[in-house]
């Protein structure tokens, strides 16, 4: 048996590219959907804009009691990306609900989904290290 875990994406577009660019949106988001998961934030959140070479948007991370939430946005391309990943179990409609509506998301342009975990792991299954190309200076 492996510990239970609730895991949701939800990842939309088509968004104001300059509602996205904010570092308080981004904080806001992270302790309103720590609060609507009836969770407690206990690190973070640590919200970023990241350097210049990057796409433009904002990245935020928080741990809650339970795990953490993420979020990143890509203000030019009007995109946004959020994730929930606890092992306490959470209304994931009143969260898809928040972001709807505080987003102004069109349907549409959403991506929602719970990822989904075995119940159990066999003691035939082997996890097999992936292997990373080496490359040599010429």
């Amino acid at each position: 048996m492996i510990t239970l875990r609730f895991h949701y994406i939800f990842d939309a577009w088509g968004l104001d590219p300059k509602f996205l660019n904010s570092k308080r949106l981004v904080t806001s988001l992270l302790e309103d959907i720590a609060k609507i998961c009836k969770m407690n934030i206990i690190g973070g959140p640590l919200v970023v804009k990241p350097p210049a070479y990057t796409p433009p948007g904002v990245s935020g991370f928080c741990i809650i009691d339970f795990s953490h939430i993420s979020i990143h946005t890509f203000s030019e391309r009007g995109e946004v990306c959020v994730d929930v990943f606890s092992c306490k179990s959470f209304e994931p409609e009143e969260v898809k609900a928040y972001l709807l509506k505080k987003l102004k998301v069109d349907e549409r342009n959403l991506y929602f989904f719970k990822v989904n975990y075995p119940k159990e792991i066999s003691a035939k299954v082997a996890f097999v290290p992936v292997r990373t190309r080496q490359f040599q200076t010429i």
